[in-house]
């Protein structure tokens, strides 16, 4: 195993290949059972979109979820 020395030895470019690399490998190896989520979740996530399509929770645009993130 690589340990986190040796990697700060190896140049920021060589390091961006190695992520590539990695994450190349994770997308060849993973299967979509992977990729499942519970049913819980899922019932979840549906309930949520369901608020949301009919217009009853409160939306943000992107530079306002950036303005709350930035304040103290």
């Amino acid at each position: 195993m690589v340990t986190i020395k040796e990697i700060r030895q190896m140049s920021i470019e060589q390091r961006l290949l190695m992520v590539e690399a990695i994450w190349d490998s994770i997308a060849e190896d993973t299967t979509s059972e992977d990729l499942r989520i519970a049913d819980e979740e899922r019932n979840e996530i549906l309930k949520r979109y369901e608020v949301f399509k009919k217009g009853d929770q409160q939306t943000y645009s992107w530079n306002e979820v950036l303005t709350y993130a930035k304040e103290p």
